[in-house]
């Protein structure tokens, strides 16, 4: 299944659905391969068990004692310039990229997403500076909210409506309209 939300320019996104524990065998091989051609290293996730050993985390129904999938992420690690990028690719089919600062090993931006719902972090100086999160079942960025640090230090909502309007009323305000845009993201894809 292919949804397709708008990126911050207007434009479509083609984003495919990812259930990697509910697809088909098939489904689930091709992912693997793709996956695996793409540069991912998949990392079985594990835990202990009873005894204290470490075991994978097998997805099974413990009702009919069917033994399911392991719950495996898929990582890959890139480097560019000042930034390291790290893609995962979630057993529950949430996508994850993480861009931190390779001379301070700081976080500088993330963003975590999935086919309903998408969230982007600025950090400054290694923490969270500001978040924004928006729906993407709705119409363009209705539902879009900002949290960010208030006077007290604490991360707080500081706006909910629609990302134009958003955009207006940081202008209005003198600070930046955008500030999601000039980010991590855009410099390691060279859009800056």
């Amino acid at each position: 299944m292919q949804i397709s939300p708008v990126s911050f320019t207007g434009c479509p996104v083609k984003f495919v659905k990812r259930e990697p524990m509910k697809s088909s065998f098939i489904s689930y091989v091709t992912d693997a391969v793709s996956n695996k051609l793409n540069g991912y290293t998949p990392v079985v996730l594990k835990e202990k068990d009873k005894k204290g050993n470490i075991v994978p985390i097998i997805n099974g129904d413990p009702d009919t004692g069917k033994i399911g999938r392991k719950f495996i992420n898929w990582i890959k690690k890139e480097e560019k310039d000042y930034a390291q990028k790290t893609s995962i690719l979630t057993h529950s089919g949430i996508n994850v990229r993480k861009y931190t600062d390779i001379s301070t090993q700081k976080p500088i931006y993330k963003v975590v997403e999935n086919d309903e719902v998408r969230f982007s972090t600025l950090y400054k100086e290694g923490k969270v500076n500001m978040i924004e999160q928006y729906d993407k079942k709705k119409a363009f960025f209705d539902g879009y909210n900002i949290y960010s640090r208030n006077s007290e230090g604490k991360l707080q909502k500081t706006y909910s409506g629609t990302y134009m309007d958003s955009r207006q009323l940081r202008e209005s305000a003198g600070l930046d309209p955008d500030p999601f845009t000039p980010n991590a993201e855009n410099i390691w894809n060279n859009k800056v």
